[in-house]
């Protein structure tokens, strides 16, 4: 029965550090593009949505994979995912970051 006590306890330790990891994620992305001269937008915005990461790869057949969160007057809302399918003369792999702002509530709404 202990086994099963620690057990537990170092899963919930785990989960606990990776998401406090997947936050400072959010936050040095913010900051990543708010000093390249976006801040004002996080300021104006209505909300965003923002992906710290995508991960874009293909070889004749490509695709792309992202998760992310939305931000409504600079409150977490919800979490977003976006993916792509490709065809075409490709090969290759890269990453990259995005944020989508929306000018108003109906634009986020949609």
């Amino acid at each position: 029965m202990k086994a099963m006590y620690r057990h537990t306890l170092v899963v919930l330790l785990v989960l606990f550090s990776f998401s406090a990891a997947w936050a400072d994620k959010f936050n040095d992305t913010r900051q990543i593009f708010a000093d390249a001269g976006t801040q004002e937008y996080f300021e104006t915005a209505y909300g965003y949505a923002m992906f710290p990461t995508i991960g874009k790869a293909g070889m004749v057949v490509g695709g792309a994979y992202g998760e992310g969160r939305v931000y409504e007057q600079g409150q977490h809302i919800g979490d977003t995912k976006m993916s792509q399918l490709t065809a075409g003369v490709q090969l290759g792999a890269t990453g990259f970051s995005q944020v989508i702002f929306f000018e108003d509530k109906a634009a986020l709404d949609k």
